[in-house]
């Protein structure tokens, strides 16, 4: 039975708590009658949750509900950094969660309900913002809601359910791939220009390399040290670590032999413990001015002032083609993805070299599939001008229509002609039917015991039959080959 007791002039609860075991409780300044009535009340509050009439993550959802929603924010940013996410993606997360929260005035819990979630994001999306951009937002407010239920903090997480946009109708930006001769010209361009946006001719080409022989991202080829690449032995290797994989895991993607070798001779004067790519976010400005450099050594090569003119309009080289696609240095990504799927490899491994969660998005949005490579799968069409099989082919097999019998021009005997899998059999001489033999017409029999042919033997004649030996010759009895 709960009681209260005094204790250094303060009186504290006694109680069995909700794993039935006696615990105290300081009651602050009360007296010894309130002391009493409280340490009953908590008591029962434990018993109840105790026999399972109360549910014991209550209080808790009590206390969190009244705490102001920027406390759990910035507790939510403390878990993000914990976890090893890059500044920046924390960075990004918060502020979509707090532009939601501004948007719904949210100032508990309570208030980010499922349909003030939506209106926000649809009036987002009313301000002109991609749909990609839109669904970046919601997914971050979902991830920070989810996160309020995995802690105990909320009881159910009511935004589980709300979908975001189709991106694929709204595709601000397509990209495409270039040619591998394309791409040659800007890395020789680039290797020999000056420094732009703080990287040497020299850093830029191997950055566009590094891209187009791996797949990483900006992001992940920034943060490589000299530590990320093992270009020894015959398995060169370069990896990327959990916190800049887009995936958040550790990444290890194998390279070609010659890609590793200009690796190994420009590493070698890059200093160890600092990222040795600093890329800025302005990656596409860069690509744009290496590009127009390759372009411009390109159009020098034309032999004559109107070619060098239609060069100049063309879409080799050019940042945007006609068509609005963009070869930025996320499409570097697409390149190298492209080249894996082109070279046969099994969707598997196109999968993981990919490093992507579905093959349906490597197949689906990063193979680029050129008009040369579908022109190599046509499948050929009869022109209608001759047959496909010509009919003498059809003679010679003995499949036409031709007679069942034919006469020789030279000697005038007639010889049996094959018919489907039949060949006419003639001058067969009639059994009795003490041995299963029916006799058919005018001396025709049928093979009715063996069941492999009915075709009738022609002039068949009466005969008797005799015991010592086979009338007829069994070429599979014969010859042990057939």
């Amino acid at each position: 039975m709960a009681s209260a007791f005094q204790h250094e002039g303060r009186w504290h609860a006694r109680f069995k708590d909700e794993r039935g075991k006696w615990t105290s409780r300081t009651c602050g300044g009360a007296d010894k009658a309130t002391a009493k009535r409280l340490a009953q009340a908590w008591e029962d509050e434990a018993r109840e949750v105790r026999e399972g009439r109360a549910d014991p993550r209550a209080k808790r959802f009590q206390s969190e509900a009244v705490r102001p929603i920027a406390e759990h924010i910035a507790d939510f940013r403390a878990m993000l950094a914990a976890k090893g996410n890059t500044p920046g993606h924390v960075a990004l997360a918060i502020a979509h969660v707090d532009r939601i929260v501004k948007a719904t005035a949210a100032a508990r819990l309570a208030d980010l309900s499922a349909d003030a979630v939506r209106s926000a994001v649809a009036a987002i999306k009313e301000e002109g913002l991609a749909l990609r951009t839109c669904n970046a937002i919601l997914r971050s407010v979902k991830t920070f809601v989810g996160w309020l239920e995995a802690d105990g903090r909320i009881r159910h997480n009511h935004l589980r359910h709300v979908k975001g946009f189709n991106a694929e109708a709204d595709k601000r930006r397509v990209r495409r791939d270039i040619s591998d001769d394309e791409l040659a010209r800007i890395i020789i361009a680039t290797k020999a220009g000056g420094v732009s946006f703080g990287l040497s001719g020299e850093d830029r080409a191997i950055a566009y390399k590094l891209a187009a022989g791996t797949g990483f991202r900006r992001g992940e080829l920034a943060s490589m040290t000299k530590a990320s690449f093992a270009l020894e032995g015959d398995a060169p290797t370069v990896k990327v670590s959990a916190a800049y994989s887009k995936r958040r895991r550790g990444d290890t993607q194998p390279i070609d032999a010659a890609l590793a070798a200009d690796l190994a001779k420009w590493l070698a004067t890059k200093p160890a413990g600092v990222p040795v790519l600093p890329l800025t976010r302005k990656t596409a400005e860069m690509l744009a001015g290496d590009m127009w450099k390759a372009k411009r050594a390109w159009m020098r090569e034309a032999g004559s002032v109107q070619e060098r003119w239609e060069r100049r309009k063309a879409d080799f080289l050019n940042p945007t083609d006609g068509e609005g696609r963009v070869f930025d240095f996320h499409a570097l990504r697409h390149h190298y993805i492209s080249r894996v799927v082109q070279s046969g490899a099994s969707v598997k491994v196109c999968q993981e070299l990919a490093r992507h969660s579905t093959p349906v998005l490597t197949l689906g949005r990063y193979a680029h599939v050129r008009l040369a490579d579908l022109r190599k799968a046509l499948p050929g069409v009869p022109t209608g001008d001759k047959p496909t099989i010509e009919p003498a082919v059809l003679r010679a097999t003995g499949t036409d229509d031709s007679a069942p019998y034919q006469t020789d021009a030279e000697n005038g005997a007639t010889r049996a002609q094959q018919t489907g899998r039949e060949t006419v059999r003639t001058n067969a001489n009639a059994c009795d039917e003490g041995h299963a033999l029916r006799l058919v017409g005018n001396g025709e029999k049928h093979l009715v015991f063996a069941g492999n042919s009915k075709t009738p033997r022609l002039g068949a004649g009466s005969c008797s039959n005799e015991g010592d030996g086979a009338r007829t010759r069994n070429h599979r009895i014969d010859n042990p080959v057939l």
